[in-house]
């Protein structure tokens, strides 16, 4: 019996660590998806909005303080959105501040 109890729940340890939640909708073009990890949410977020042929916008990610469960909160917007183009393709400043400490 107990040779089998603990492969069962090592697969259920495995199994937990890895589950991303489904994308759910906050509102117009705006998401929210959650995983153990902040890269696998990220992922999950942009293979959706991918799927709707839609480039992604993350608008927030929040972590949990004593899990490594993270949610990313996203937009899907069309790759010529001006809300999609003014976020990208931002061009760098032309003056660079330099801090002097005494």
């Amino acid at each position: 019996m107990r040779k089998f109890i603990l492969p069962v729940s090592l697969v259920g340890f495995i199994c937990g660590c890895a589950t991303t939640s489904p994308v759910t909708p906050l509102g117009a073009d705006k998401y929210i998806v959650s995983a153990y990890h902040t890269q696998d949410a990220s992922t999950a977020a942009d293979k959706y909005c991918n799927g709707q042929g839609k480039k992604i916008l993350v608008t927030n990610i929040s972590r949990e303080t004593n899990t490594s469960w993270a949610s990313v909160i996203f937009r899907c917007l069309s790759p010529d959105d001006p809300e999609y183009l003014r976020d990208y393709q931002k061009t760098p400043p032309e003056t660079i501040i330099k801090q002097r400490r005494r």
